[in-house]
């Protein structure tokens, strides 16, 4: 059967759209990291399932790839070991109480510190009575990533880095696997 242009334009369209949705997230090379913080959260506010879960469905090229791989460890760690509660609250909201959409976002003045630029971003809650501080850095290659997420209030310092819970975490479905694999029988 003979290629009708149409087909071809099928087959162009199928090749071009999962990249689409990734390079939704790729900022124009002149956007400032505080500009690519504004615009992640202006996305990250408005979707309508879990933001975080949304991250999985297309802003992937948000992230540096060594945070996205501990990312998408921690969403196998769900489905790997049912019953575990491994991440239960929203990392880019601070809180497992809020709805991003809920959140009045400030960004702050971007700053570097060893080749990583950190933006300190503000989410205010409840008519302005809650309010919490985070700071995500980022790196840039021809595009800005998130390179982590820290939050400056955590009491426990090992929860002060995004990275270093998803690392924790990480150990914990390791052991959750081994504890559930099937037992080898000795005959």
């Amino acid at each position: 059967m003979k290629p009708r242009p149409f087909h071809i334009w099928f087959l162009l369209l199928g090749l071009l759209l999962p990249n689409f949705a990734a390079a939704q997230c790729l900022q124009d090379k002149t956007t400032s990291a505080s500009v690519f913080v504004g615009n992640f959260y202006q996305w990250y506010r408005i979707q309508k399932e879990s933001s975080y879960d949304a991250i999985f469905k297309g802003k992937g090229a948000c992230f540096a790839p060594a945070l996205f791989k501990l990312m998408q460890r921690e969403r196998q760690g769900n489905a790997l070991c049912p019953g575990e509660a491994f991440l239960d609250w929203d990392p880019f909201v601070a809180s497992n109480a809020f709805i991003p959409s809920e959140a009045r976002v400030r960004i702050g003045t971007e700053s570097a510190v060893n080749g990583i630029v950190q933006v300190p971003v503000t989410l205010t809650y409840q008519g302005g009575h809650e309010s919490k501080k985070l700071i995500l850095e980022l790196i840039k290659g021809e595009y800005w990533q998130i390179k982590d997420l820290v939050d400056p209030s955590a009491t426990i310092p090992v929860n002060q880095r995004f990275s270093t819970v998803l690392e924790e975490l990480g150990k914990s479905i390791t052991a959750c696997q081994k504890e559930r694999a099937p037992k080898a029988t000795k005959n």
